[in-house]
């Protein structure tokens, strides 16, 4: 799954697709890697359609693992840059909170989680997979640089070095995205195994379009999407 046409374009490309249809507005297409059948969906941009398009694709599919993909920003402190890759070893909604004259606190405070199950509460920290991301951060070895850290999904793109900050040292983050947790909270509500790898496009902090290179960083993503793929094509996570 991923935000834009632009951000999925080679992995359709890549599958052999046998049929493609509209749900609930989005076109999801499904086909195959080698023996691996592997269904493909552009959710639009943020929170809101990231959710829906995972949670329809999920009640239509049986799926055992969902891949968001695409490009986001790397934090200052993280050493990546454009073109290189990031893969998620935990999901942080970075907006949802209580803001007190103490200063920011997070979904915890209220006492009301966003999601339970199994025994469990949680807050704005979503797991991902480990073993996923231990295989998608070997795949994305073989494309580019990369480091696997917490990501941050906003609604807000960070665009000045004050916020870039704050976000960082509050998340422990190496990237900023805007759908990775809500797929992630789709998955988790699904009971299907959850991933992320994001290239590299810009790096957090003042808003300078012009250097962004989201082409590249489109491609490094979907690149280690179908090598990740392939090792489930073999039977590893």
């Amino acid at each position: 799954m991923a935000a834009t046409p632009r951000e999925l374009s080679e992995v359709l490309g890549a599958l052999a697709i046998g049929d493609d249809r509209l749900v609930a507005g989005r076109r999801l297409y499904r086909g195959r890697r080698g023996a691996l059948p592997v269904a493909a969906v552009v959710s639009g941009i943020g929170k809101a359609n990231a959710a829906m398009a995972a949670a329809t694709a999920l009640q239509t599919l049986s799926a055992r693992w969902i891949l968001s993909l695409g490009v986001g920003g790397a934090y200052p402190g993280s050493a990546l840059d454009p073109g290189d890759l990031a893969v998620a070893d935990v999901e942080f909604y970075g907006d949802e909170g209580v803001q007190t004259t103490g200063g920011w606190e997070g979904l915890e405070a209220t006492g009301v989680p966003l999601w339970e199950g199994e025994g469990r509460r949680w807050f704005n920290r979503l797991p991902v997979d480990p073993a996923g991301a231990l295989a998608l951060g070997r795949a994305a070895a073989g494309v580019a640089s990369v480091a696997t850290g917490p990501f941050v999904t906003v609604s807000t793109v960070t665009g000045i070095a004050t916020r870039a900050a704050e976000l960082e040292g509050r998340f422990g983050a190496v990237c900023e995205n805007m759908e990775g947790a809500a797929v992630g909270h789709a998955a988790l509500a699904a009971g299907c195994r959850f991933a992320e790898v994001r290239g590299i496009s810009n790096r957090v902090g003042p808003r300078d379009r012009d250097a962004w290179e989201l082409d590249r960083a489109a491609t490094a993503a979907q690149r280690a999407a179908l090598a990740w793929l392939d090792t489930l094509c073999e039977g590893t996570p």
